[in-house]
């Protein structure tokens, strides 16, 4: 029962660092910011992470565009009436953002990575002109938030995302987790099959000639 218990904790163990070496796999093979000339509008769009305190909760304008793996997810934060993209947004929204962030304004794009489902995510904000709200880094987790850093050449974002989406993380993992030990199983049968066909112990690969049980082991030669 104890050795069942090993090898599932350890199949999920596995199904976990292959979830996350895939997120970051694509991640790698992404480049956000050329993805964002195949974004459609999502002004509907609820934002997905918590914004800082001194920021409207509602972006000016917001965009997504899906891959294989990644979806990513852009917004503008602090655009004045001069400077609004088209697309409808709130006349109050837009009048309260020239009254509080007038100089500048803050272009944050989020990506999402996983397969089958989204498991990681990682953000990163660029302010194109002086933007006076906190940084969407400066909160509590803002870090986790950013990701794992990585020079900005091996990846746009500078980051490899770690903060974790929850539901896509367990199941992805288990997915994972079942293909690891089905890949175990099959394996473990193979080789057992092969050493009997060479008269070895199928547990231990003792040589079994002109025996019927494994004298090291125990095991029943067939």
């Amino acid at each position: 029962m104890k050795r069942r218990v090993g090898i599932a904790a350890l199949c999920c163990l596995v199904g976990v660092v292959i979830n996350v070496l895939v997120a970051w796999g694509i991640t790698l093979c992404e480049n956000p910011f050329a993805r964002r000339s195949q974004a459609q509008p999502a002004t509907a769009l609820k934002w997905p992470t918590d914004v800082p305190t001194d920021w409207p909760d509602l972006p000016d304008h917001s965009d997504v565009a899906s891959g294989l793996g990644s979806t990513y997810r852009y917004a503008t934060w602090g655009t004045s009436l001069e400077d609004a993209p088209p697309g409808p947004a709130p006349l109050a929204l837009q009048h309260e953002f020239i009254r509080r962030v007038r100089l500048g304004w803050v272009l944050v794009a989020v990506g999402e990575y996983g397969f089958p489902l989204r498991a990681l995510r990682a953000s990163s904000e660029q302010r194109t002109k002086p933007f006076t709200a906190t940084s969407l880094h400066d909160r509590p987790w803002g870090q986790l938030a950013r990701g794992l850093p990585v020079p900005k050449s091996i990846h746009a974002f500078g980051a490899l995302p770690v903060d974790p989406l929850w539901a896509g993380l367990l199941v992805n993992s288990l997915i994972y987790a079942i293909v690891t030990w089905i890949v175990a199983r099959l394996f473990v049968a193979w080789r057992r099959a092969r050493r009997r066909r060479r008269g070895l112990c199928p547990r231990c690969a003792y040589d079994l000639a002109g025996l019927d049980t494994c004298p090291e082991c125990g095991a029943k030669k067939t």
